[in-house]
């Protein structure tokens, strides 16, 4: 188990499937995982807010929602750096190669360190701020403004 007695993980989204739950018992890391299917928004927030990071493993992603929520609410992000997290995240994450377990390893014990999740949350808030709906918004209206 080492690394993972350090860590509760904490899984969102769908109910472990059953064969899930026998491959987690299997490698005996059972007793670490928690898991909450559908989290509500508050859920989400008070998650963000007590993690030691949001791991977002995601080989494609469209946008990156997830890691820009998990920043804006303060929250450390470690992520694959594939698809448009790196941009999303603009150097504000720690990024780890898809498959590279012992990348992922390194970015757990690099958020570990002292004074490293408070760093990380920072950079994220600052990140965060450069994307809201309302620039986006504006940006779109600035584009229909150039067309007419």
């Amino acid at each position: 188990a080492g690394l993972f007695s350090d860590f509760d993980l904490v899984c969102t989204g769908s109910p472990f499937s059953a064969a899930e739950q026998k491959n987690f018992a299997g490698l005996k890391i059972d007793s670490f995982l928690k898991n909450i299917p559908r989290a509500t928004s508050g859920e989400m927030q008070a998650l963000y807010g007590s993690a030691k990071a949001l791991v977002y493993p995601s080989l494609y992603e469209g946008f990156g929602l997830p890691v820009l929520e998990a920043m804006g609410a303060g929250c450390p992000v470690i992520a694959c750096d594939s698809s448009s997290i790196p941009e999303v995240a603009g150097g504000a994450a720690l990024l780890f190669s898809p498959g590279d377990g012992s990348g992922l390893i390194q970015a757990l014990q690099r958020i570990s360190e002292s004074g490293a999740r408070e760093r990380y949350a920072e950079l994220g808030r600052i990140q965060a701020g450069k994307f809201s709906w309302d620039k986006t918004a504006a940006g779109y209206h600035k584009i229909y403004q150039s067309l007419a």
